[in-house]
């Protein structure tokens, strides 16, 4: 689809605009981009299409919402910054951070006078891909003689807070069993794992994380015929987790 917007001319504004209105080629660009950066950040590959090719007029009507295109853009420059830019550089990984602490504050207040439930939503939907994207930029610190460290922290709070959103959702009927939700799910587990083991989660906290993680890949059953495997997988390594730790092991329908 990407060299398709090229040959289409919407990566460019002068070309964009020579599209009738009707054809809403602005809407079918965001769109892909929206979707390219999130399947993106699930696998080890650059974007289709890099922010920095883009030169397209953002304050024409999209479908998609002001503070969803926020999200996106953080993702996009995120992806393209990762080509071109040296990420284990301590200055640029902190001002990277900074910048996305300020975005989830932004969104907190922009939210505020929002009904408590699409404010919760919202929030919590910011929270996952943000926190997904502060993973992906400390995975190639976790050697780093500086940032080591802190990295693993920075990966214990993520995963935390990304588990518990799609538990909210779990909890409420909402959870829709997808590819992209197994793989945050599985791998915020595995760093459950992780940081507990190096001593940067509590174990009463990792077993509660990983509790409710195996339930929610059961869950995707539907949609991936390794949910169970997965699961019982997970399982496992929970309770050898905890046997070390010496910490009792939850039944699975406990939160």
């Amino acid at each position: 689809m990407a060299w398709q917007l090229r040959q289409l001319g919407l990566l460019k504004r002068e070309t964009a605009a020579l599209y009738d209105p009707e054809e809403h080629v602005d809407r079918l660009l965001n769109a892909f981009i929206y979707s390219d950066c999130m399947c993106t950040t699930l696998r080890d590959a650059p974007p289709h299409i890099r922010w920095s090719e883009l030169d397209w007029d953002t304050t024409r009507p999209s479908l998609v919402s002001p503070a969803s295109l926020n999200i996106m853009r953080l993702e996009a420059e995120f992806l393209d910054m990762s080509t071109r830019v040296d990420l284990h550089d301590v200055q640029t990984v902190l001002q990277t951070e900074s910048r996305w602490s300020t975005f989830l504050k932004e969104v907190q207040q922009l939210h505020i006078g929002e009904k408590e439930f699409l404010r919760h939503g919202f929030l919590g939907w910011a929270l996952v891909r943000v926190n997904w994207l502060s993973i992906m930029l400390r995975a190639p610190l976790i050697q780093h003689p500086i940032l080591a460290a802190s990295s693993l922290s920075i990966f214990a709070r993520a995963a935390s807070q990304i588990l518990r959103v799609y538990w909210d959702l779990f909890l409420s009927g909402n959870l829709e069993p997808c590819w992209i939700q197994l793989q945050r799910i599985v791998t915020c587990a595995h760093l459950a794992i992780i940081t507990c083991n190096e001593g940067h989660l509590h174990p009463t906290e990792a077993r509660e994380l990983l509790t409710i993680a195996v339930q929610m890949v059961r869950a995707h059953e539907p949609v991936s015929d390794k949910a169970v495997k997965l699961s019982e997988d997970l399982k496992g390594a929970m309770d050898a987790l905890l046997l070390s730790l010496g910490i009792g092991v939850l039944p699975l329908d406990t939160p």
